[in-house]
């Protein structure tokens, strides 16, 4: 993973967390997990899909060949406490030989005992099985101006306050010039999520 991939998606997950906690919330329908919790889990796995994205458009132009193509794609990247997630599915590239265009995924997403540190301690997450993400990504100069993730499905979590499943539909979108336009909208972990 390049640099700037770890650095972008350590900015993201920043972002994330100080625009998404305590905003427009309703009581959980799920038990046991609070909406902070939620919120830290979900964008961490969120990262980690915009890891991978970046990191293939960046694969892309050090091959020195933008055309437009569709392929698949497999990552496994290491959780930073340990565990892992995977990575797999479809991209098409639409980028222009000056750099704009889109970059659309369709990926399945698999935490396998992947450790999230939290506001309430550490979590271990996997996939219930797995969660669909379709990413949406528009390119300007060879740079991200925006980023949309879609995710649907489950994922089990064992942490400090028990265990239990969590329920994703909810779409991010990253203002990815200014980082101040992070929206997230849907329902994550029983809690009405937006910001």
């Amino acid at each position: 993973m390049s640099r700037r991939t770890r650095v972008c998606s350590a900015i993201i997950l920043a972002a994330f967390a100080a625009s998404a906690c305590g905003k427009d919330s309703a009581g959980p329908k799920e038990p046991s997990i609070a909406e902070a919790v939620s919120v830290q889990l979900g964008y961490t796995l969120v990262a980690e899909v915009m890891a991978v994205a970046l990191n293939t458009i960046d694969n892309i132009i050090l091959d020195g060949d933008p055309q437009p193509s569709t392929d698949t794609l497999s990552r496994t990247a290491q959780c930073v406490q340990g565990g892992t997630i995977e990575v797999e599915g479809t991209y098409t590239n639409d980028l222009s030989d000056q750099g704009a265009g889109t970059f659309t995924m369709s990926l399945q997403e698999t935490p396998k005992n992947c450790g999230v540190p939290t506001s309430e301690g550490l979590f271990r997450v996997d996939g219930a099985p797995n969660l669909d993400v379709d990413v949406n990504i528009v390119v300007a100069g060879w740079d991200v101006a925006d980023f949309k993730a879609t995710y649907t499905g489950d994922f089990t979590w064992t942490g400090p306050t028990g265990s239990g499943t969590c329920t994703m539909n909810v779409t991010f979108d990253i203002d990815y010039k200014t980082l101040h336009g992070t929206k997230a909208k849907g329902k994550m972990c029983g809690y009405d999520v937006s910001t």
